[in-house]
């Protein structure tokens, strides 16, 4: 889903921390840290095992120390 209020990124690249300008259609969406894959979205705040909520409500992977 893309962040909400902010079209035109390719212009200005104004998007909040935890989002990337998707520069085939100049929206904000979320991105998992270390530009992983997100693994679904969450629900009602959770995720599968070893899956983290993240920014945009998607699952991000839990990094192993």
């Amino acid at each position: 889903m893309p962040q909400k209020g902010i079209k035109g990124c390719n212009d200005n690249n104004q998007c909040k921390s935890g989002y990337k300008c998707e520069k085939r259609n100049g929206f904000c969406c979320p991105r998992c840290p270390k530009g992983r894959m997100p693994f679904g979205s969450c629900y009602k705040g959770k995720c599968a095992e070893n899956y983290f909520c993240s920014v945009g409500n998607i699952c991000c992977e839990i990094e192993e120390n």
